[in-house]
């Protein structure tokens, strides 16, 4: 997403008090403003939990396939 877009979707959910479901290959964004990630590969779901959590299990980010969003990477 662009910056304007960005700033849009954090005004849209500090607002909104329901439940929003995202699909999204941007761990970047996952990591900013998900509470909680499912990680699927192959059809299925490997990993089920905080972002915070999830996102930092390197074996499960290599075994997907995926990159640490930027702000976890190198620490």
């Amino acid at each position: 997403l662009d910056a304007e877009s960005v700033a849009w979707l954090e005004r849209f959910l500090s607002e909104y008090k329901g439940t929003v479901v995202a699909v999204t290959h941007d761990l970047n964004l996952v990591a900013s403003f998900c509470d909680r990630v499912l990680v699927m590969h192959g059809g299925r779901i490997e990993a089920d939990g905080a972002p915070a959590v999830i996102l930092r299990d390197q074996a499960l980010l290599e075994r997907c396939r995926l990159e640490p969003p930027l702000r976890w990477q190198g620490g």
